[in-house]
């Protein structure tokens, strides 16, 4: 990169290298391996790329963007963001530690917001508090309906299904990390029964064959608890949905078709909102608190 004039000044880890299997848990034994990370730069090219996975062994994609910038949708009115793979793969897997284990989060870089196991781990403890400060019993967590109102690649949601509650309603404004909320539930054992996602939402035809294919079971209709879900463009599983809308539009929809058909006040015991640190959330939080008894911003 020096050779080729791109400027290196005040250039560090957080914003250059990002580990595909990341060093930055709590396991002391997790290490970075060979052909084990991404390099970032806005400055980047193609020419460069190519000459960078064939000289540095531990290289395994290069993307070009500016890490400062947030990679996603902020909401119905913003623009969407993302990298630009360069050369290479740039699939990443975090190691989340948890009180109920380690939870495995892949990610494509290029569509995801950087982010690093120790902040979703602290994220898993606010909740973890939270739920401790309810005096939640055993019973009472399995009976609990929550909406992850904007669930990234899916962390919490996966913490709570493991932890046994009732149901998790996925949802994110951003498509592809709803896909890969589909993906990381299958990753950590949770099937899914049937698949409504149109995968072809790469622009770069390469970027197909980097998500794993998932074997759904194939079936016309399903019906859960009365609902007839082929009325919505998601995905399912026994006790997981997953919603790719803007806040408002899910409420519209659960409005129409769900909780107002059996008289319900409130569709959700509780609502979590994990927005990028910019996000304005008083007004998803409006929303929210219409169809949640509790709302949890973390």
């Amino acid at each position: 990169m020096k050779d080729e004039k791109i400027k290196l000044r005040n250039y560090n880890l957080r914003n250059g290298p990002v580990p595909l299997i990341t060093p930055l848990t709590n396991h002391p034994h997790i290490y970075l391996k060979k052909n084990s990370l991404i390099i970032l730069h806005t400055d980047l090219t193609k020419h460069i790329a190519e000459i960078i996975l064939d000289e540095v062994s531990e290289i395994k994609g290069v993307l070009k963007g500016n890490s400062r910038e947030t990679v996603g949708k902020i909401d119905s009115n913003c623009e969407e963001t993302s990298y630009k793979i360069l050369k290479g793969n740039d699939i990443r897997c975090d190691i989340i530690q948890s009180p109920l284990g380690k939870i495995a989060i892949n990610k494509v870089q290029h569509l995801s917001y950087i982010e690093f196991p120790n902040s979703s781990e602290n994220k898993i403890i606010n909740l973890c508090n939270y739920l401790k400060s309810k005096n939640y019993s055993r019973e009472e967590i399995s009976k609990l309906k929550v909406l992850d109102g904007t669930c990234g690649n899916g962390t919490l949601g996966i913490f709570l299904l493991k932890l046994g509650v009732k149901e998790v309603v996925f949802n994110d404004i951003w498509k592809p990390a709803t896909i890969m909320t589909l993906v990381n539930l299958e990753a950590n054992g949770f099937k899914m029964i049937k698949e409504r996602f149109n995968k072809n939402i790469f622009e770069l035809k390469s970027d197909e064959r980097l998500l794993p294919k998932t074997k759904i079971t194939k079936e016309k209709t399903r019906k859960i608890e009365g609902y007839n879900y082929e009325n919505f463009e998601m995905s399912f599983g026994e006790n997981f949905r997953i919603y790719n809308l803007s806040i408002e539009k899910l409420y519209s929809k659960l409005k129409n078709y769900e909780f107002n058909k059996e008289n319900k006040d409130k569709e959700f015991d509780i609502c979590i909102l994990d927005c990028f640190p910019e996000t304005n959330t008083r007004p998803i939080q409006k929303i929210a608190e219409k169809i949640a008894i509790d709302v949890l911003i973390v």
